[in-house]
């Protein structure tokens, strides 16, 4: 397959020569540093959605041996963690100027991979929906180009449901990056699954200890009164923050509206206690509350009548619990290996933003807060996979991984 500058030129019918790179000065007060170019702006299916668990782990390793992490790119380009912003701060001419005197430039199928290799620079690459063939620099010393397994598939050239992209594991890439730096440190540790909702942060808290307006402000936090709380705590929160509210039977709706304007939405869990009543979800929709019917427990003829019976109020929406026959065909999938099954023998462990608030500690899990096992230090959220029912019906929320 020839590489999109081949096609290019011989269409052209010109020569291809070696790659000329304009360059501007840009100024910064330090000199050791590698480039990232996380995003490309024409194909989101490039876009990786793990760069900042890349980061956690490179860029404190770095700063080690005082190398720093300078990102580039166009001004809406979301910042990543651990890095020297300077999206939307440089003309094309000066994001070269950066790249060519980087020690490594790694990031995404995009026009820095191109700088990079006509300049000599150290280069790493991911690719899902495009190959390192007809897409990767055609200019180029020390290089690693890492290509997605897509399942054993030809790369789509185009926008994707599933990002294949996202089959590559960070740990691959940190690797890639430390051994082009000739840096003597290896990451061991493998990943072998991450869950479809890993990188939404989500707050559960039940009332029973007050909860601050700046707690996690601009992350969505749900009030579990399922799960028990101090109605007079629920209403403090919500006179000066805005909740979701969780319930699997009914409350009172008349004390909820002086903060109507401070309920996001309400989720109603129907199960086979019948404790929801047609008057409750009448009440909620007067306060002009959004709401969100489930049901994790009914099934066939019961969920049938309760759906029949509500049918004029709400619709209730069947989610299945997932168990360790889902988690196990996800991994397979996550690592193309058909023969993956979970050992309970091996070291491991999963790390979550999914985090559960309750008495003032955190915990990570629901399998975690049943069983009194709080975490100290959500800087570090890791905590060791166990096989339980209740574990494994959250791990649409966790990164998973073997060491």
């Amino acid at each position: 397959m020839s590489s999109l500058a081949t096609t290019y030129a011989n269409a052209l019918g010109l020569p291809l020569n070696e790659m000329y790179v304009r360059k501007q000065f840009y100024p910064l007060d330090f000199q050791n540093y590698i480039t990232i170019q996380p995003f490309s702006s024409n194909q989101n299916s490039k876009n990786y959605d793990y760069w900042n668990e890349v980061l956690s782990t490179l860029s404190p390793l770095l700063n080690s041996y005082g190398i720093k992490i300078v990102q580039i790119g166009a001004k809406d380009e979301p910042p990543l963690n651990g890095c020297f912003h300077t999206m939307g701060k440089t003309s094309f001419p000066q994001a070269s100027y950066l790249i060519s005197n980087a020690l490594l430039h790694f990031g995404a199928d995009s026009f820095g991979q191109h700088v990079a290799g006509a300049c000599e620079i150290p280069l790493v690459v991911i690719f899902g929906s495009t190959n390192p063939d007809c897409h990767g620099a055609k200019w180029k010393k020390d290089y690693i180009f890492i290509e997605s397994h897509r399942f054993g598939r030809n790369p789509s050239f185009g926008n994707e449901g599933e990002k294949t992209v996202n089959l590559i594991p960070p740990e691959e890439i940190i690797n890639s990056i430390l051994s082009l730096l000739k840096i003597n440190v290896k990451i061991n540790s493998k990943s072998t699954y991450i869950g479809q909702k890993y990188n939404q942060t989500v707050i559960e808290w039940i009332p029973d200890a007050n909860l601050g307006p700046e707690f996690m402000q601009g992350a969505p936090v749900i009030a579990r009164l399922d799960w028990g709380g101090n109605e007079e705590i629920l209403l403090k929160a919500l006179s000066v923050r805005k909740l979701n509210l969780y319930v699997n039977s009914d409350i009172d709706v008349d004390k909820l509206t002086q903060f109507k304007e401070n309920i996001e939405q309400v989720i109603i869990e129907f199960n086979n206690q019948n404790l929801i009543s047609i008057d409750f979800i009448r009440k909620l929709k007067s306060l002009g509350a959004k709401i969100t019917s489930i049901s994790y427990d009914l099934e066939g003829d019961k969920l049938s009548e309760k759906r029949f019976e509500f049918f004029d109020h709400c619709q209730i929406v069947k989610i299945k619990n997932k168990t360790i026959t889902d988690f196990e065909n996800d991994t397979r999938r996550y690592l193309n290996d058909n023969s993956y099954t979970f050992n309970e023998n091996k070291k491991n462990v999963f790390k979550t933003n999914k985090i559960i608030l309750s008495q003032g500690k955190f915990y990570l899990s629901k399998y975690n807060l049943s069983n009194n096992l709080p975490t100290s230090d959500l800087n570090r959220n890791f905590s060791n996979v166990v096989n339980d029912n209740e574990f494994w019906k959250e791990q649409e929320h966790f990164y998973f991984i073997q060491e």
